[in-house]
């Protein structure tokens, strides 16, 4: 059976366009195309599979990571004002993680501090990175909140006793105000999937990595769709199935998923392809 994948003619890298990049042992590192590649729809679920085979191969370690990461953004939440920042600022805990799992991709040694990189290569990129990751989150979110303002108004101007003094109508708006949250919300999504990778791993700018993770999520858009749809059954039944331990599993997973997706869409070494 032959693979879809067809090796690109061309790929951008960093300061030299035209020459190979190796690692210390000389062997060939993935490099950044200079198009998005679309993939299969069924690449999606490859991205999880190929997630899944790096966690196997250092399990108890991701495991490690995973039960770290999850307490750190606990114990953060209990923290007035900074909780909210600090789980938004996981992504810089991502991005070492990412470069984690291109380590460990590459065949050299995964560790524990990984999960700390991001802070020590890319702290700056990545915090412009969530610094406007929230600025659209809050953005994607004001339709919404105009519309519960506006009705908690009501309330406390007694001009509506209660709820269910609330007409049809009005809640057909409040459904079609989360909706219209939601839709803007998606694009805020689709520009930080990739960006974390392109950053970390090809030192691209927290700005141009966001504008290239859209594009990419917009050229692959239906095995994106598979993806979440085959995650959002996958993850709940892993949690549900081990008693709510299977977080600390499902957490480096999702993560790791971040690579894999990468390296299908914006790398000349697709590990779908392999």
């Amino acid at each position: 059976m032959t693979s879809p994948y067809t090796p690109p003619t061309t790929s951008l890298l960093k300061n030299n366009p035209t020459s190979s990049v190796t690692d210390a042992y000389g062997n060939d590192l993935p490099q950044l195309l200079m198009e998005p590649r679309t993939c299969p729809a069924g690449w999606g679920v490859n991205w999880i599979t190929q997630a899944f085979n790096l966690l196997k191969g250092n399990f108890l370690l991701w495991v490690g990571i995973g039960v770290a990461f999850f307490v750190i953004l606990m114990l953060a939440s209990f923290i007035p004002i900074i909780g909210p920042l600090i789980s938004f600022a996981s992504f810089i805990f991502i991005g070492g993680m990412i470069q984690g799992c291109a380590v460990q991709a590459q065949g050299g040694e995964l560790r524990f501090d990984h999960l700390f990189e991001g802070f020590k290569t890319h702290f700056v990129p990545l915090l412009i990175m969530t610094l406007l990751y929230i600025v659209g989150f809050i953005i994607a979110f004001i339709p919404m909140l105009i519309i519960l303002g506006g009705m908690l108004m009501s309330l406390l101007s007694g001009n509506v006793s209660g709820l269910e003094d609330l007409s049809g109508a009005a809640i057909t708006t409040m459904i079609l105000a989360y909706l219209l949250s939601f839709a803007f919300l998606i694009p805020v999504l689709m520009s930080i999937w990739f960006a974390p990778s392109l950053i970390v791993l090809h030192d691209v700018d927290a700005i141009t990595a966001m504008k290239m993770s859209f594009k990419g999520c917009l050229k692959n858009l239906l095995s994106m769709f598979i993806f979440g749809l085959v995650l959002m059954i996958v993850l709940p039944l892993g949690i549900i199935f081990t008693l709510g331990l299977g977080v600390f599993v499902m957490t480096p997973l999702m993560v790791i998923t971040y690579y894999t997706s990468y390296r299908d869409v914006w790398t000349d070494m697709p590990l779908s392809a392999s």
